[in-house]
């Protein structure tokens, strides 16, 4: 089964993902897998159609009045991308196997993959036994099964492996950029990260080398920087921002670095997360312990903190929200804490005098959304 997930390697997720933001680049395999497989979010369609967790554990989808309009049989849900949800329902021997369902809940293809991820211009990259290629909306194979790995389109061009070593196709299945890399990741802001040895850098869509393939780590683009690392002859890395041009315009000084996202990034010194802005300017104090760190899109590769104005971070061993200049929105006193989208977001809490948690949503205000 690993061989399902290897285009996430070198994919920068945080181990824990949600909970823990400690880029343990060594481990992060399983754990991205872990994230593919069990990602909860509350997110719309173009109908204002919510995916949600209902009470035994399984997964639904009901409108922004609060009314469940696709019922709750799902053993995971995913956002709505250009009309379709990719969700896993049980085979015969309990296993999860991935489709995709319209706003009415309609199965328009069969849940019969092993591994999907969502639709991104107009196709979608499938697994089953072993091997990755690309359906269209009618579930129609567009691109055979005869990769080892395959991430989404974006802007025309994805990224493929084949026989250990990753390139880019072209939706014909044409090769566009050789199989010549370790690791290649879909293209963001007109960039893509790709790996040479155990050096990151990033090309452009003909394949030029724009920023040198040097760093330890990297993340991908996200609002013109990205997160890049270093490591030290004491095999540190520490981590700082680049723009386009290759440009170091946030020093490499921290532990630990995340995206930026509405224009702020969470970092990590002294073993404490705090926010910056893209000066490098320190917008809120060094004091959580951990922030939640969720997929910004149907790229896995793009990550942000903050959502609708607040972020979900943990102080003290609870979760609350913060604004973005680190004044406290909703209190901690939450066990977990996932981002806002269309005004709700996920937490959980212990019940009052038992030992299980419960997941409920709830509002900017931080009252719980009854329906």
């Amino acid at each position: 089964m690993a061989n399902k997930f290897v285009f996430l390697t070198g994919f920068q997720l945080p181990p824990s993902y949600g909970y823990v933001c400690s880029l343990n680049f060594k481990s992060m395999k399983l754990k991205a897998t872990m994230l593919m497989m069990c990602l909860v979010s509350i997110t719309l369609s173009a109908q204002n159609i919510i995916a949600f967790k209902g009470e035994k554990g399984k997964f639904g989808y009901r409108d922004s009045a609060g009314k469940v309009v696709i019922p709750v049989k799902y053993l995971s849900a995913e956002n709505f991308s250009e009309g379709l949800a990719l969700v896993g329902l049980p085979d015969e021997n309990g296993a999860s196997k991935y489709g995709f369902i319209d706003n009415t809940g309609k199965e328009v293809v069969p849940a019969k993959y092993d591994f999907a991820e969502s639709f991104s211009e107009g196709l979608a990259a499938v697994y089953l036994d072993d091997l990755a290629g690309f359906i269209n909306k009618t579930g129609e194979v567009i691109i055979p099964l005869m990769y080892t790995s395959a991430e989404s389109f974006s802007g025309g061009l994805a990224p493929v492996t084949l026989n250990e070593k990753s390139g880019y196709i072209d939706k014909t299945g044409k090769t566009v950029i050789p199989f010549q890399y370790g690791v290649a990741k879909s293209f963001t802001d007109g960039l893509a990260m790709v790996t040479l040895g155990e050096k990151y850098g990033f090309i452009d869509k003909t394949g030029k080398v724009v920023v040198p393939i040097k760093y330890d780590e990297a993340y991908c683009f996200s609002e013109g920087l990205a997160v890049v690392g270093l490591m030290d002859i004491d095999d540190i890395t520490t981590y700082g921002f680049i723009d386009k041009t290759g440009k170091e315009v946030i020093p490499i000084k921290y532990e630990e670095a995340i995206s930026f996202s509405e224009g702020v990034a969470a970092v990590k010194q002294k073993e404490k997360f705090g926010f910056i802005d893209k000066t490098g300017k320190e917008v809120t104090l060094f004091i959580y312990s951990h922030v939640y760190v969720f997929t910004k899109g149907s790229n896995v590769s793009d990550l942000g903190v903050f959502s609708e104005g607040l972020a979900a971070v943990e102080l003290n061993g609870n979760y609350g929200f913060i604004d973005k200049t680190g004044k406290e929105v909703i209190p901690f006193k939450y066990r977990s804490a996932q981002n806002f989208i269309n005004g709700q977001a996920l937490v959980e809490q212990f019940t009052p005098g038992s030992y299980f948690e419960r997941s409920f949503y709830i509002d900017k205000t931080g009252q719980e959304v009854k329906y």
